[in-house]
């Protein structure tokens, strides 16, 4: 998966006229949103959605 990121952080950078149009599936994994989740700082601000880091936890599965 890391290296399907790499490959389209890679053509995004040599093709600027490309246009991603459904990449979400790359991003979407449970490993990927737990990785992230326990790396945010627990004092960082609220989403746009008003969700907090403990909030979203509780329902990270």
């Amino acid at each position: 998966m890391a290296r399907d990121r790499t490959r389209i952080g890679e053509k995004a950078r040599k093709e600027t006229d490309v246009v991603f149009t459904n990449v979400f599936h790359y991003i979407s994994d449970v490993d990927s949103l737990r990785a992230c989740y326990e790396t945010l700082g627990a004092k960082k601000a609220t989403g746009v959605d008003g969700v907090t880091k403990r909030e979203y936890g509780k329902h990270l599965e």
